[in-house]
């Protein structure tokens, strides 16, 4: 919500609303339903009984929709903006049925759309053959008509510039999901850059238990031996996240790392491996830097583990797979990759848009920010040692000089440059991936007239927050509710929520 008066702008929780399906026409719907649900619920009010209000004049304040990329929420702002056009244009037309002036204007768009919809339904004899529902119902139809007629017209005798400024509105994409989806971006140009560049040297297979039994009889399908996505940093960094830090909390040894993890490092804390069992932002990029940073520390616990079975001191495969991965250079050089553009590219840019001073970012105002993320990718593929160097620092390697997050896994990518296989080849191809990602998932911000031309009022009324964390994070507080009270309902956790 933009105030009126200049303040900063202000979030309005509107609900966690199920629908049947995920289709941009339910969407759509749902949209209306909730604002047709708040209205009422005011209306109802002694405030809104004396000074009621309408659905129409909260779209007509819309300015703009933010969300992920999904195709489908691209369609559903186009048809949003739709709306909200013609929800203007019947206040237009409100407006003009209720000024003293153009009666004749008025009487003739009456006269033009009741011949229209009385010959749509078979001419005046049918029209006479309704019920009295029916004629009330054509009635209101026939006002809706001309109004929107009527506020046409007064809308196409505007100058352009207040045209341009009425009808604004601008979709954007959350500023994380750049990120989520570049990372995706690098990991597929890595995983294909080994088959073809690394003269037979690839990742260790980190097959299921069922295609490794497949692949030993030769039964996998057609595609390869091994598929890309199951082998590699990536598939590793999954691994371990279900082996030690599974979305349910009583898989895994959970409990038993953070215990053991305590123990060896000598700390005060246990170590929190990143989400990797979940979707969440950069935890892909974030377990490789751990992984590298506490090497070994994993290796360890593996043994421990293995130390503790009753036969034969026998990994089962889920960690087999895992040791494997930690012992195979390959892997290790696309953790590093990994770890180098997270520590660079993804810790640097996510502070930059998270951190608390400036927590009404407009999300509008990101072009720069991303400008200079391609512009430093773009450094590093032409020169890796701006990463690799032994003389480079974080004040050249990260996207805004700032210190490295992690620097123990920086320095020992560094140390261990020599028995990482290919690491400088796989690191350009990774970042050029993701170089091509960031340059389509931006176009929404840097090459988009709407946004480049706003004037500083249009973004003001556009505002929007650079990332859709409020609604994800409404949805994972639904989750936990879900998990604590099982027989909660959606009102009860809009309830909680909205009265906070």
């Amino acid at each position: 919500m933009i105030p009126p008066n200049g303040d900063p702008p202000k979030d309005c929780f509107l609900g966690i609303t199920p629908e049947v399906n995920h289709t941009t026409v339910t969407q759509f719907e749902g949209w209306k339903q909730t604002i047709q649900h708040l209205c009422n619920n005011y209306n109802s009010s002694p405030l809104g009984i004396t000074a009621p209000t309408n659905p129409i004049r909260l779209w007509e304040k819309a300015r703009g929709y933010l969300s992920d990329h999904a195709s489908d929420q691209k369609k559903l702002s186009t048809m949003l903006e739709r709306y909200r056009r013609e929800c203007d244009r019947e206040l237009r037309g409100e407006a003009a049925m209720l000024s003293e002036g153009d009666a004749e204007e008025r009487e003739q768009v009456f006269v033009e759309k009741g011949r229209e919809l009385m010959e749509e339904i078979g001419g005046s004899e049918c029209y006479l053959g309704l019920s009295i529902d029916e004629q009330l119902q054509f009635a209101r139809r026939l006002v809706h008509e001309v109004q929107i007629c009527l506020g046409e017209r007064a809308y196409q005798r505007l100058s352009p510039e207040d045209k341009e400024i009425i009808d604004y509105w601008v979709w954007s994409g959350c500023a994380m999901h750049k990120d989520l989806n570049a990372m995706k971006g690098g990991v597929d140009r890595m995983s294909n850059w080994w088959p073809e560049f690394g003269n037979g040297t690839t990742p260790a297979a980190l097959m299921s238990k069922f295609k490794a039994v497949a692949a030993k009889s030769g039964s996998l399908p057609e595609e390869g031996p091994v598929a890309a996505g199951d082998r590699g940093g990536a598939k590793l960094t999954g691994l371990l996240g279900s082996l030690i830090k599974h979305r349910e909390t009583k898989k895994g040894h959970q409990e038993r790392f953070r215990a053991f993890s305590v123990e060896f490092l000598n700390a005060l804390r246990p170590i929190q491996f990143p989400d990797t069992s979940n979707n969440r932002y950069q935890s892909h990029g974030l377990a490789a830097t751990e992984i590298l940073h506490h090497l070994d520390l994993y290796l360890s616990f593996l043994q421990s583990i293995a130390d503790l079975k009753a036969l034969g001191n026998e990994l089962n495969h889920l960690e087999q797979n895992v040791e494997a991965g930690l012992k195979d250079p390959p892997t290790l050089t696309e953790l590093s990759v990994m770890s180098l553009y997270s520590q660079a590219i993804s810790v640097p840019f996510t502070q930059r848009i998270r951190t608390p001073n400036d927590a009404f970012l407009n999300g509008l105002d990101l072009g720069p920010d991303y400008d200079r993320v391609k512009r430093h990718m773009g450094a590093v593929i032409d020169k890796p040692d701006l990463l690799l160097g032994q003389g480079a620092s974080h004040a050249i390697g990260t996207l805004y000089g700032e210190k490295w997050d992690n620097e123990e896994a920086i320095e020992f990518i560094r140390a261990n440059q020599d028995s990482l296989p290919h690491l400088r080849d796989v690191l350009i191809a990774f970042f050029q991936g993701a170089l091509e990602t960031w340059k389509e998932f931006t176009k929404d911000i840097c090459d988009d007239p709407k946004v480049t031309g706003a004037t500083p009022e249009q973004r003001r009324l556009a505002f929007r927050h650079p990332a859709n964390d409020n609604n994800e994070g409404a949805l994972g507080t639904l989750r936990q509710e879900y998990r604590a009270y099982p027989n909660i309902t959606f009102n009860m956790v809009n309830a909680k929520l909205m009265c906070k």
